[in-house]
């Protein structure tokens, strides 16, 4: 079971590294403005840094504009990837209640906290219970796929 939570762990991960790139990339994207501002503002006061280094800032920050695009290229294909593999188990499972929590929880990012609300928990075990419960059948169903194509190539023998 440690295996398939880390498994439904990792596109939570994958979520909040892709946020994280995202604002990187919003925050690069702020600071050229700055900068592009500031060198047209450069040409008038004298108290503002040279344009050349201005120039060589901008440039740092477009290098570093492209790496974080790579990246976040690179990020949110095996987050969608991952996002459809287990989604379609998710949907292959019977329980209604476990089917929502995995939703919630691994593919929209909501917090624990959210989803006991949400949920109308009154102890505050239940909601893990459920957690617990719910990765248990994910892995069945999980399991059952590779259980059936292993019975299918035995059949073909």
């Amino acid at each position: 079971m440690e295996k398939t939570e880390r498994y439904l762990q990792s596109l939570r991960s994958m979520k909040f590294m892709i946020d994280r790139y995202e604002e990187m990339r919003n925050t690069t994207h702020l600071d050229l403005a700055y900068i592009n501002n500031s060198h047209s503002i450069g040409d008038r006061v004298q108290s503002t840094p040279k344009p050349d280094k201005l120039e060589t800032t901008a440039i740092k920050c477009l290098e570093k504009l492209r790496g974080i695009d790579r990246k976040l290229t690179r990020l949110k294909t095996e987050y969608l990837n991952a996002r459809i593999d287990i989604y379609k188990h998710i949907e292959k499972m019977e329980d209604g209640q476990c089917k929502r929590f995995l939703i919630d929880y691994y593919i929209d990012c909501m917090s624990m906290k959210q989803l006991d609300r949400m949920y109308g928990f009154t102890d505050k075990s239940s909601i893990y219970q459920l957690k617990k419960r719910a990765v248990r059948k994910f892995e069945k169903t999980k399991n059952n796929k590779k259980t059936n194509r292993a019975k299918r190539s035995n059949h073909a023998d």
